[in-house]
């Protein structure tokens, strides 16, 4: 078991950009860009904290283009290098189905590096990465069917599937074989293991809560196939699947004692100390010590960040986060507005989770700077939707007064339909103005709507 930053070097051949879904999310909506003039390249590292961790990690990306959806998945693996040719032109007439159906994925790309091989594998079968590609190899529960009768089903449909796709390769190596072998077999576990939401996407809830009665009362975590299996087997595996919540599955197949089975402990509760200091949990330096010794370094160095972050909350917290006034929702904002005598007062009702609202939030900030010294107070609204630690967090960087009010409270202020929503009160605590959605032209109104509001 080892660390290691995981990163692939991807390039585009004919123009295009390239979003990785990961960091969608982390930059508020804003798409990551290519490292380069002409966005056609980039050098993709894993940085943050979490990603570092786990063996082996997964990544999707997709490439940005108007008519283009083409998925490109890889496997990173750290300490191994791998590189991503992209032919735009080839990817158009493929999805457009141009040229008679002659262009195929392996057209579109070409892979490099040492763990080409395997990614291969991913790139030419996104039936594995994808559970509505392979649906139909999930079977349906009938009644009085034992787990032990479903779960035999299951892992013959998706052997059957497995051949397949062997079948639609016969050039693979024997690296490549194995590793579709394990992909499948991670499948097969997975779906074994949550099973009742497995039957759920394949039957509807409905169906399957009326059939599954006797699956329950006969399920095991015992199965006659795992000595069968590849994917569990020290030395064999390519791939290593961090699933952690698969524990109870290997010591119910005597496999409590293997090293796979303790690397799974040792993530899992490092895991556990991450989510603690995630939700702004200073550790002791036992519950450090505790942790397996390849993490404890970066544990400890992670949990220092973290008593310095809770540090700036605290003092943040004095100037920042506001007591909710003690009125009903619907005399909320007029009571507040009453706090500031002769000052116009801008309203962002808003959620930590809403990605429209932190990109008006971040637009905002050089507005909110140009009228610092003018007559206007910047409030925000969120609500228990917004996770308490969560809310801290962003709330450090984001000036203003904040409060964070009651699920009851929230539901009492009239007209609120969406978010992020937007009111504007006038020096002489009116409502002037308010509007739902962030564009960029809301952003104007406001300037323009504040500039009169301070009249």
């Amino acid at each position: 078991m080892g660390l290691g930053q995981t990163s692939a070097t991807i390039r585009v051949h004919g123009g295009g950009t390239i979003l990785s879904h990961h960091d969608w999310r982390n930059l508020w909506g804003k798409s990551y860009r290519c490292s380069n003039d002409d966005d056609s390249v980039i050098v993709y590292h894993s940085t943050d904290y979490l990603r570092q961790l786990p063996l082996f990690s997964g990544r999707g990306f997709g490439l940005v283009e108007k008519g283009v959806n083409t998925q490109f998945p890889l496997l990173l693996i750290p300490g191994e290098t791998l590189t991503l040719d992209i032919d735009l032109p080839a990817v158009t007439a493929r999805d457009n189905k141009l040229g008679d159906g002659k262009v195929t994925m392996r057209d579109c790309y070409r892979v490099g590096g040492t763990i080409a091989d395997i990614n291969q594998v991913l790139l030419e079968n996104q039936e594995l990465q994808y559970s509505h590609y392979h649906m139909d190899a999930i079977p349906e529960c009938t009644q009085g069917e034992t787990f032990a009768e479903w779960s035999e089903q299951l892992w013959q449909n998706l052997d059957a599937f497995r051949q397949k796709l062997l079948d639609t390769h016969p050039d693979y190596t024997r690296r490549q074989r194995e590793f579709l072998k394990i992909w499948v077999e991670n499948l097969y576990v997975c779906y074994r293991h949550d099973y009742v939401k497995t039957l759920k996407d394949k039957m509807g809830a409905e169906k399957a809560d009326s059939v599954t009665g006797h699956l329950k009362e006969t399920y095991t975590l015992a199965d006659l196939h795992f000595k069968d299996m590849l994917i569990y087997q020290g030395g064999r595996t390519f791939y290593f699947p961090a699933h952690t919540d698969h524990i109870p599955y290997l010591e119910a197949n005597g496999f409590s004692d293997s090293e796979v089975c303790q690397t799974l402990k040792a993530l899992h509760y490092k895991d556990q100390l991450v989510k603690r200091m995630n939700e702004l949990e200073v550790l002791s330096d036992s519950d450090i010590l505790a942790a397996h010794p390849l993490f404890q370094t970066l544990l400890r160095e992670y949990n220092d960040s973290i008593r310095l972050l809770v540090e700036r909350f605290q003092r943040e917290a004095q100037k920042r986060m506001i007591p909710t006034p003690d009125v009903t929702g619907d005399k909320l904002l007029e009571t507040i507005v009453a706090q500031h005598p002769g000052k116009a007062v801008f309203f962002d009702l808003w959620a930590t989770w809403c990605g429209p609202c932190k990109i008006g939030i971040t637009a905002m900030e050089p507005l909110k700077e140009k009228l610092k010294d003018s007559n206007v107070v910047f409030v925000y609204l969120t609500n228990e939707t917004s996770p308490e630690s969560e809310w801290k967090k962003q709330v450090a960087n984001i000036p203003g007064l904040h409060y964070r009010v009651t699920d009851g409270i929230w539901k009492q202020i009239a007209d609120i339909t969406a978010i992020p929503q937007y009111y504007i009160y006038d020096r002489e605590g009116h409502r002037q103005w308010e509007q739902t959605g962030y564009d960029e032209q809301v952003l104007k109104d406001i300037e323009q709507q504040i500039g009169k509001a301070l009249k």
